[in-house]
């Protein structure tokens, strides 16, 4: 447990709280193509905040060289995945990817 705010309360984490009510953390699958630099920051920072108020990160760190088939299938994976409630598609994907497609492809 962390501490609250004031140092005297303990505060129990998100993740503990959706434990104990034994409810199914959300889940947010993230998926990259390629190394960006600031795309793979972006999504760091996403983990990281999931991670501060205990939502699952997922994610599936493609090559630049994938081709669109095989960034649809992760993607229809994740849509698979019942502990997957959010799918985040890190733009851009490459000029040889369609983003319509892809939007398309995610569960709403």
């Amino acid at each position: 447990m962390r501490q609250g705010s004031k140092g005297t309360h303990p505060t129990p984490s998100a993740a503990l709280v959706w434990h104990l009510l034994s409810l199914q953390a959300p889940g947010l699958a993230v998926v990259i193509v390629g190394n960006r630099g600031d795309s793979q920051t972006y999504v760091r920072m996403k983990k990281k905040a999931c991670e501060e108020v205990g939502i699952v990160s997922f994610g599936a760190d493609l090559p630049e060289t994938a081709t669109q088939e095989e960034v649809l299938k992760v993607v229809s994976d994740f849509n698979a995945d019942p502990r997957v409630h959010g799918i985040l598609v890190q733009l851009p994907v490459g000029a040889a990817h369609s983003h319509a497609a892809q939007r398309t492809q995610a569960s709403p």
